[in-house]
């Protein structure tokens, strides 16, 4: 966490130190996303990461062996009944004690789910009453052996849900830190699109007050009519009222509240329009939808079958008899004195099976199993329908992309023509003559053509980012940001 928030101190620093001369914070959009990755938000994502880690690698210590040790000291002064020599009951008072310590090791046999364990202890009876007496005894080994007979191993099926949540956790991972650049994006290019809008009102400003000035003056001479010149003025008014810095200043607070930037610090959206023309978008559109599919459905859904065929194979499992076999044996002794302890060591061994079934449950286990076939045949055909519909949205979106770029280059062009015509304009106003319809035309497509243009750039630039996140795949230049 110290570590993050130096980095961002010194990328701070140097974009600041960069930006003294004009006393603001000239911020590109890799500069705004390399500071993202130092926010809160990144920090969660980091932290979730390592909780997953942590998840799996409790998961793992699982089948390693588990050492314990127990020990107890229980004391017992109460009346009970005691068996007499002579097969009579008497009540008596007794006063004991009977503490003991112990040792045991068990470990998880992965191949079969069965557990092996080995253990050995030490145990003292204390008599106080009515006779004082004292005896031990010894579990010198215990070796034991459990096993259910069954297809059905849990832990097989443990791993595959495990390894499958790992992969799912690793793109999901990424998946976040694109999200969080998504957002940026949008922060960013809302702020350009601000500064956009204020600069073409000023710049409409300029020329309005430029015919403003020779329409009143000209007025004066009697060189125009009376109509002209409060056109002209009117036009001066409206471009004034639309000069205003309300909304920029709000997506400048956003962007920086979202990229923990210091609140006194002046930010300015800095990016280059010439980039665009730089970028191949040579991506394999078959590879693009197909990892989109996977990543965002097929991945899940293959968990969730996996889920659902653990549960099917236990409702199979409990509809069928169930053996049990534990196997153990050892050797044990008893002894009044400590010191004697080991001398009469016997052996012990111990067997059982057990078999268990149900004879009558009413259907119950049928019924449950018909339940789990509709819930996977119902999952199945919403599944597929999400698909089908993400499918059809992933085509059109990605085909948009060359739709997109070649707007953008007619739009260029075609500001490059308004600004010649507006250019002509002011010629025609130099020589005295002021066509109000022509100037409220050329304004007018001036701002549509710019905001247009602005505009599809902006959604390019929200179509490459949200599909580095559905597909980890950049399709400016076909990068993959994640392998499968």
């Amino acid at each position: 966490m110290k570590h993050m928030k130096m980095n961002k101190f010194l990328i701070l620093f140097v974009l600041i130190s960069n930006n003294l001369i004009a006393q603001n914070l000239k911020l590109t959009l890799d500069n705004a996303i390399s500071l993202s990755h130092m926010s809160k938000s990144y920090q969660i994502v980091q932290i979730d990461s390592l909780i997953n880690e942590y998840n799996y690698e409790l998961f793992r210590i699982t089948r390693l062996p588990t050492l314990n040790m127990s020990g107890s000291f229980p004391i017992s002064n109460s009346i009970s009944i005691v068996t007499q020599p002579d097969g009579s009951d008497k009540f008596l008072n007794r006063f004991n004690s009977t503490s003991s310590a112990g040792l045991s090791l068990s470990q998880l046999l992965p191949f079969t789910g069965g557990s092996i364990s080995v253990s050995s202890s030490l145990n003292r009876l204390d008599n106080f009453e009515p006779n004082r007496n004292t005896s031990y005894g010894f579990n010198a080994l215990n070796i034991s052996y459990s096993q259910r007979i069954s297809r059905y191993n849990e832990y097989k099926w443990n791993v595959k849900l495990n390894d499958l949540k790992r992969q799912i956790n690793y793109i999901q991972h990424y998946q976040s830190i694109e999200v969080i650049n998504q957002q940026v994006v949008e922060l960013f290019f809302n702020l350009v699109v601000e500064q956009r809008k204020v600069d073409l009102n000023r710049s409409i400003l300029e020329f309005s007050e430029y015919v403003y000035e020779k329409a009143k003056a000209w007025f004066a001479e009697k060189r125009i009519s009376e109509e002209d010149y409060l056109d002209a003025k009117i036009e001066y008014y409206k471009a004034l009222d639309n000069v205003n810095n309300v909304y920029i200043e709000e997506m400048k607070e956003r962007l920086k509240k979202f990229l923990d930037i210091p609140e006194q610090t002046q930010i300015v959206a800095d990016f280059n329009f010439d980039i665009l023309s730089t970028y191949h978008f040579n991506f394999d559109f078959n590879q693009i939808i197909e990892n989109a599919l996977y990543y965002n459905g097929q991945l899940n859904n293959n968990y969730t079958n996996l889920l659902f065929d653990q549960k099917a194979q236990q409702l199979k499992l409990a509809s069928r008899p169930t053996l049990s076999v534990s196997l153990g044996g050892g050797f044990n002794s008893q002894a009044d004195y400590i010191r004697y302890i080991t001398n009469n060591m016997n052996r012990q061994m111990s067997a059982s099976v057990s078999l268990s079934f149900t004879i009558l449950d009413w259907g119950h286990n049928k019924i449950q199993r018909r339940i789990l076939e509709q819930e996977i045949k119902k999952i199945d055909l919403h599944n597929a329908e999400i698909e089908s519909q993400a499918l059809s949205r992933y085509k059109r979106e990605l085909k948009y992309v060359s739709h997109a770029i070649r707007n953008i280059a007619r739009s260029q062009e075609l500001i490059n023509l308004l600004d010649r015509r507006i250019e002509l304009l002011k010629i025609n106003v130099e020589h005295g003559r002021i066509d109000i319809q022509n100037f409220v035309q050329a304004k007018t497509q001036m701002i549509r053509t710019e905001m247009s243009y602005i505009y599809e750039i902006r959604d390019l630039y929200m179509t490459i980012y949200k599909y580095r996140y559905l597909s980890l795949i950049d399709i400016r230049d076909n990068t993959v940001i994640v392998h499968r």
